[in-house]
């Protein structure tokens, strides 16, 4: 049969690890051509915000052009507000509308010192004080008479020019005064009484008012006369009841409160405007000092 070699068979051991050894290179060959796998670490830093250039706009100051944006639109002016509505005072009181009558015809300058009066203004009070006195009675009829008097013939002065004569300063250049000297010394009168009437306890309003007013304008023989009438006048209680003094229905008692609160301030405001005028009067040269020795002498005097 001749001499031939037998091939070595391998063992079952050899083959296993032959096969497994190539089987980890055929692992190893694919791993090197695939592509690293990424990372999976997060980067917790804060990526940079770009750096942002604030350009500076130029102008072409030959051109006149300017290469800035646009300026912003102008903001439309605000509507102006609503005007708050002006209620008319309610006066509870004839005094109250006195004193606000008193009050409008002074002419203050940015100081507050009376600077002129309105005469028309003055008028409108001084009618609403004569239509007050004749409320009193009769005891009142003799200055209510030389006050009606006395009114007319100033308000005639002033109708006479009542564009030049619109200010007292301007009616001092004009006609008479005497109708307007008299009416002054009236009024003093009346707000000088019923100031005493309601803020002392004089025991004649009238008689002392007269003494500080009106007496020393009157002839001795006059002043008897008057004196025996301003003891007739009525006082506080009278005032308080007469006529359309109390602008409303209110009790007895509050009448008189409402007065009290009233009367003082509207006399102090009137004794305000009268002495401003007769001093005027007096540094023009316009105020008569010459005692009268009768009214109706001084009537006819006028």
């Amino acid at each position: 049969m001749g001499n031939c070699q037998a091939s070595e068979v391998p063992t079952a051991e050899e083959v296993v690890v032959k096969s497994q050894a190539r089987a980890k290179d055929d692992a190893q060959e694919e791993v090197s051509t695939q592509s690293p796998a990424p990372s999976m670490e997060i980067d917790s830093t804060p990526p940079t915000a770009p750096e942002v250039d604030a350009a500076v706009p130029e102008v072409d100051a030959a051109a006149g052009d300017a290469t800035a944006s646009a300026p912003a639109e102008a903001e439309a002016p605000a509507e102006p507000a609503a005007e708050a509505e002006v209620k008319p005072v309610v006066h509870e009181t004839r005094f109250g509308v006195l004193l606000e009558k008193f009050n409008a015809c002074q002419i203050r300058d940015a100081s507050g010192t009376i600077t002129d009066i309105d005469m028309a203004k003055f008028f409108e009070a001084c009618d609403l004080y004569r239509d007050m006195l004749s409320k009193l009675g009769s005891a009142a009829g003799m200055v209510l008479n030389d006050i009606t008097s006395n009114l007319k013939k100033a308000q005639v002065v002033y109708e006479e020019a009542p564009a030049d004569r619109a200010t007292f300063s301007g009616y001092l250049k004009g006609g008479s005064v005497v109708g307007c000297t008299w009416l002054l010394r009236g009024v003093d009168f009346f707000l000088t009484m019923v100031y005493l009437m309601f803020t002392s306890n004089t025991g004649s309003p009238g008689v002392e008012a007269y003494k500080q007013t009106l007496m020393q304008y009157h002839g001795w023989m006059l002043q008897k006369t008057v004196k025996l009438g301003m003891r007739a006048m009525p006082g506080k209680d009278k005032i308080v009841q007469s006529e359309g003094m109390i602008l409303g229905a209110v009790s007895p008692e509050q009448r008189t409160k409402l007065c009290e609160r009233d009367a003082p301030a509207a006399s102090s405001a009137g004794l305000e405007v009268v002495h401003w005028m007769v001093e005027l009067m007096k540094k023009e040269g316009k105020w008569d000092t010459k005692k009268s020795k009768s009214l109706n002498c001084r009537r006819r005097a006028s």
